[in-house]
């Protein structure tokens, strides 16, 4: 997301100063070392201040795409081959890394990031539940090598971890059309309607066309420790759930563009479909369903394109996910990402890649979908901050004054020394970057490394 955080390295935990002995129990003496106290921590709802030095040691990451969540007192991050989690107390790994029964395959860290082209992608999908801790879910594109005259498989394994103990649960594999095995997959968890969550997956391809590999499956989680598979849809791609519909991307029959379709969270069937797409010459087929972004717990927001050989158009319109009726919003015409504070408002802000057009985040009422405020503001001598999480009736961002915390509903600032700006955060913490490594143009190199570190809520 661009500007972010930064933050010096270093241990959160103190040091003792006193020598190990032969045996290595910390006191040379001979006597049992004391033990460091572990910090205790404060949960805030929605925290505008962090501690300024992080806590345990920075850990690595590359590309620019968030590989890392939040969920109670742990940090869920997910590389290549697996999920190392972190006490957030001590910032501090718990073990070893959580990694699928199969074998990671065909997923090269250049490719996975720098094809992948959702701001969410690769962070670990927290799935809140009304009768235990929140679980958190990671697909990987995974194969069984083939024995005799078995052929070898491809599947997503979907790990499902606990966030209450930071442990694995179970996982559950789903199997992948022969159409997989031609390249990298990315695989993500989209969204989730009443314990059923939507897992797409997509062949990676250098340039994005409406016939690639790619389908959706239907995931029941009411049981954790038995997740079933409810339904597949082969051929549509979901980019949101909401309105008790997975809405996404399914090729025409022609296969030369994308029809933005509504498909239901229960069985899968297709529940709506927009017609109104024009075949049109020259405009990447992705233009027509794919800049998809939630607004909301019933709507969503997509950008859609009329155009042909020498002239396009867009407009930023506002969609009802239960029927697929639309209304476009405000002025707007440049695709954005929109986060849903939980509570009752939606920010947004211009989709990283977008070309054309200043910068500008905006808020919408999320009941209503009226527009509630709107940076910049010239008349009042505000900037538009660039924006890096939402949570609970706060906005973070950052300008080029440094952090601030804005009120969503508002758009007031509220916090003008949080001490960080959160990439992530959660009631207990907040997670923070800096680009170490790099060009530093733009937001999305995929080479560039970046230095992650945690910091704990003070207010």
């Amino acid at each position: 997301m661009g500007i972010l955080a930064v933050a010096g390295c270093g241990s959160g935990e103190p040091e003792s100063g006193a020598p190990k002995d032969a045996k290595g129990d910390g006191s040379a003496s001979g006597e049992p070392a004391k033990p460091v106290k572990t910090p205790e921590l404060t949960a805030y709802q929605a925290p505008v201040k962090f501690t300024s030095e992080p806590v345990g040691d920075s850990f690595g990451r590359t590309g620019p795409l968030l590989t890392s969540t939040l969920a109670g007192r742990f940090l869920f991050t997910m590389d290549i081959e697996g999920v190392q989690v972190r006490d957030v107390a001590t910032g501090k790994p718990t073990g070893p890394q959580l990694t699928p029964r199969n074998s990671v395959n065909r997923v090269f860290p250049d490719d996975y990031f720098r094809h992948t082209d959702r701001e969410d992608d690769l962070a670990p999908y927290v799935l809140e539940r009304a009768d235990g801790d929140p679980l958190v879910l990671v697909p990987y594109h995974v194969s069984k090598k083939g024995q005799g005259t078995t052929a070898s498989r491809h599947f997503v394994e979907l790990l499902v971890i606990d966030s209450g103990t930071g442990k694995l649960r179970t996982s559950l594999e789903l199997p992948l059309s022969e159409g997989f095995r031609s390249g990298a997959t990315a695989a993500r968890v989209v969204g989730a309607q009443d314990g059923t969550v939507a897992v797409s997956a997509r062949v990676h391809a250098q340039r994005s066309s409406a016939n690639e590999i790619r389908t959706t499956f239907g995931v029941d989680l009411g049981d954790p420790d038995r997740p079933r598979s409810v339904w597949e849809e082969p051929g549509f791609e979901a980019y949101a759930v909401a309105g008790g519909n997975a809405v996404g991307a399914t090729p025409d029959a022609g296969l030369r563009y994308n029809v933005l379709t509504a498909v239901g969270m229960k069985d899968g069937e297709t529940v709506w479909q927009d017609a109104s797409h024009e075949r049109t010459a020259n405009l990447n087929p992705e233009f027509q369903a794919q800049w998809v972004t939630p607004a909301g717990p019933d709507r969503i927001i997509t950008t859609k394109v009329k155009g042909g050989l020498f002239a396009s158009s867009s407009r930023l319109v506002l969609v009802d996910a239960r029927t697929g009726k639309e209304k476009p919003v405000a002025d707007k015409t440049r695709a954005v990402e929109c986060r849903y504070d939980e509570k009752s408002v939606v920010v947004c802000w211009r989709r990283p890649g977008a070309t054309g057009g200043a910068h500008q985040v905006f808020a919408l009422d999320a009941p209503s979908g009226e527009l509630l405020w709107q940076l910049p503001d010239e008349a009042a001598g505000r900037v538009a901050p660039t924006v890096t999480a939402v949570r609970h009736g706060r906005v973070y961002a950052s300008t080029g004054s440094g952090p601030v915390i804005l009120d969503a509903r508002g758009g007031e600032d509220i916090e003008l020394q949080p001490g960080v700006v959160p990439v992530a955060v959660n009631e207990y913490a907040a997670l923070a970057a800096v680009r170490k490594t790099g060009s530093g143009s733009g937001s999305r190199a995929a080479g560039d490394l970046w230095e992650m570190t945690l910091h704990h809520a003070r207010g």
